[in-house]
């Protein structure tokens, strides 16, 4: 008995001298304002979809703040990455740090639960057996017929006209290529200005957010700056140049020269032939 009462006397003791949570120091002022400067820049990068640099930025944060909203600022971060896991440990850290009740990030937990990838089974591995190859077949070769030569008396052409050709003069195919190469290029140049006029629109938009905020440096609203105007630049730029190529294929096939008709032309052939009797000639139109 006296053991006993010993025993949980010096267990009272041990408790008085052990640090409590109230007790723990408090961050100092240089601490919560360098954590507000952190909690800024994640906000600036979670808005510019830099959910990387966001995460590493509220992390300090929580670190030297120990704040338990940062810890919902965490897990956003992780959930965009595509870090499910991590982000639901941090959702929980925050509802286990905070006071009150959020039934809308127990949700968010149980969606995020919901979305994480189901464990497969193995697949089972099922033997291929190769099927034997099938002989080549062979065709026999088919007889061919046999060719009688004919003896013909020598002949001695007179004269043949030149034929006419039946190819498409090259001049022809030549302004058509270009005509099209012309029509292409420049429907692609056009394109590509919608491209840019949509980039040039996209760092306005930019420049807008970061001078409503006013907690930037100049040099980063400059350079977002000089980035539009120089999207800008090449969106007229392209939109010229594809138009003019466009306008100058469409008028190469609008003054292409038309195929003349061909005509039949009447022609004459004659032939000379030797014959027991003498020479003779034998011609038709």
């Amino acid at each position: 008995m006296v053991k006993t009462l010993r025993a949980l006397f010096f267990s009272l003791i041990a408790l008085l001298f052990l640090p409590s949570p109230s007790l723990q120091a408090a961050p100092s002022p240089a601490d919560v304002d360098l954590a507000r400067r952190h909690y800024e820049l994640g906000r600036t990068y979670y808005q510019q979809a830099a959910y990387a640099k966001a995460l590493a930025a509220f992390r300090e944060a929580y670190a030297l703040s120990k704040r338990a909203a940062l810890l919902y600022n965490i897990g956003k971060c992780q959930e965009a990455l595509g870090q499910l896991s991590e982000a639901i440990a941090s959702f929980e850290a925050y509802l286990a740090a905070s006071s009150q009740p959020d039934p809308t990030t127990r949700a968010r937990i149980r969606n995020l639960q919901a979305r994480l990838p189901a464990k497969s089974p193995k697949p089972t591995v099922v033997p291929i057996v190769k099927a034997q190859p099938k002989p080549p077949k062979i065709d026999k070769p088919k007889p061919q017929p046999a060719i009688v030569k004919r003896a013909h008396p020598p002949l001695a052409p007179i004269a043949s006209e030149p034929k006419e050709s039946s190819k498409e003069p090259s001049a022809s195919r030549w302004i058509d290529w270009t005509a099209w190469g012309l029509v292409a290029g420049g429907g692609t140049l056009v394109a590509t200005s919608f491209v840019l006029g949509g980039l040039a629109k996209s760092r306005s938009d930019q420049v807008n957010d970061l001078y409503k905020e006013g907690t930037h440096n100049w040099s980063d609203v400059s350079s977002k700056a000089s980035q539009g105007r120089g999207f800008q630049t090449g969106q007229i730029v392209t939109a010229i140049v594809g138009g003019l190529a466009v306008a100058g294929g469409v008028t190469l096939l609008l003054l292409k020269p038309k195929k003349a008709a061909s005509s039949e032309q009447a022609s004459f052939s004659a032939t000379m032939m030797i014959t027991p009797g003498g020479l003779s000639v034998d011609g038709a139109f």
